[in-house]
C-alpha cells in the first residue's frame, strides 16, 4: 500500500526507486531463482546471477500460482506449456535486469549521493539517449560532473525534496565571470528526470475523461472531449481553476461552463433557476394583485349602482 501511494506522486521519483522496490526486487528472485543461488543474508542481492539458466528453477517449481497451474495441466499440450514458462521466466529475468541495471545509474540524479555516483551513470543514459547530447559536449559534460561532485552547494539547494527543483537551481548557479557554472549537466539531468517512474499519470487523464463523459454528456465527441481535457491540463500547470477563468469571448465562457465540475455547474444552473423563478413569481404576484383590485372596484361600483336604483 505504501508503494503504491509513493508511486502515486507527481514530482520525479526515479532516482530513489531502488531502495523503494527493494523488496519487490527479492519478492521477484524467490520466484523462479533456486535458494542455492540467492543465499539471503550472505550475498548481496545485487550479486545474484540469476540470469544464468543454471542458477534458475525448474518448470515444474516456478511461481505462477495453483489456478495458473491447474490449467496448464487440464487443457495445454506439452510444446504450449513450454512456451508458457519461458515466457514466465523472461518475463522475471527482464523485471529484475530492470530494477537493478537501470534503477542503479537513476541514483546518480541524487545530489545527496554525488560523492558515490558514477560517470559510467550518466554515459549509460547518453548511449541510451544519443539524441540527449553532441559528441563534441562529452567532455565538457564529464568536467562539469567531476566538479558537481566535489562543489559545496547552497543548504537551500540541499535541503530541496523535488530533485527537478535542485537542478533547475544548480542550472542557475554563476561562475566568478556571471557565466552560468553548469551548462550541459543540469540540461541532461532534467531531461532524464521528466522519465515516468510509474504509469499513474496515464491513469489520471482516464479518470479525468471518465469524470468529463459522464451519462449527462453520452453525446461528447472525441474531439470536444480532447480540448476539455487539453484545457484542464492546462489550467491546472497554471495553478488555476477552469470554472473561474476569465474569458473575453462568449464561445469560452461557455467553454468554461462545461469545463467547470459537476457542484459549480449546478450551483449556477440552480441560481439562475431560482432568479427565473422569482421573476415569474412576481410577475404572477403583480397580475393577480391587479386583477384583484379591478374586481374589487367593479364591485363597489356595482353595488352603489344598486343603491341608487333602491332609492330613486
Amino acid at each position: 500500500m505504501l508503494l503504491m501511494f509513493f508511486l502515486q506522486q507527481e514530482a520525479p521519483a526515479i532516482h530513489i526507486q531502488r531502495h523503494k522496490l527493494q523488496g519487490l526486487l527479492i519478492d521477484l528472485l524467490v520466484r523462479f531463482v533456486k535458494p542455492s543461488a540467492l543465499l539471503l543474508g550472505s550475498t548481496s542481492i545485487t550479486d545474484v546471477n540469476f540470469k544464468k539458466r543454471k542458477f534458475q528453477k525448474d518448470d515444474t517449481d516456478l511461481v505462477i500460482g495453483a489456478k495458473c497451474r491447474a490449467e496448464l495441466k487440464a487443457s495445454t499440450s506439452q510444446s504450449d506449456s513450454q512456451t508458457f514458462y519461458s515466457s514466465v521466466r523472461a518475463f522475471y529475468v527482464s523485471s529484475s535486469s530492470y530494477i537493478l541495471d537501470f534503477l542503479q545509474h537513476v541514483e546518480v540524479f541524487d545530489i545527496s549521493l554525488r560523492t558515490t555516483a558514477s560517470y559510467s551513470s550518466v554515459l549509460y543514459f547518453v548511449e541510451r539517449f544519443p539524441r540527449l547530447i553532441n559528441v563534441s559536449e562529452l567532455d565538457i559534460l564529464e568536467q562539469e560532473f567531476v566538479e558537481y561532485q566535489c562543489d559545496s552547494f547552497s543548504s537551500d539547494t540541499l535541503k530541496e525534496k523535488r530533485m527537478d527543483v535542485v537542478w533547475y537551481k544548480i542550472s542557475n548557479i554563476k561562475n566568478e565571470s556571471g557565466q552560468p557554472k553548469y551548462k550541459t549537466l543540469p540540461k541532461i539531468m532534467l531531461v532524464l528526470l521528466t522519465v515516468t517512474h510509474s504509469n499513474a499519470s496515464t491513469k489520471r487523464i482516464f479518470s479525468n475523461a471518465r469524470r468529463n463523459q459522464t451519462e449527462y454528456r453520452a453525446s461528447l465527441s472525441t474531439s470536444t472531449l480532447g480540448a476539455l481535457m487539453v484545457e484542464k491540463v492546462k489550467s491546472k500547470s497554471y495553478s488555476e481553476v477552469c470554472y473561474k477563468k476569465n474569458s473575453p469571448t462568449r464561445n469560452s465562457k461557455k467553454l468554461n461552463m462545461l469545463l467547470g465540475t459537476s457542484l459549480p455547474v449546478a450551483v449556477i444552473c440552480r441560481k439562475n433557476w431560482r432568479m427565473k423563478w422569482k421573476r415569474s413569481r412576481s410577475k404572477k404576484v403583480k397580475e393577480s394583485k391587479d386583477t384583484t383590485t379591478v374586481k374589487f372596484k367593479y364591485k363597489i361600483k356595482k353595488n352603489l349602482h344598486a343603491e341608487k336604483k333602491l332609492n330613486s
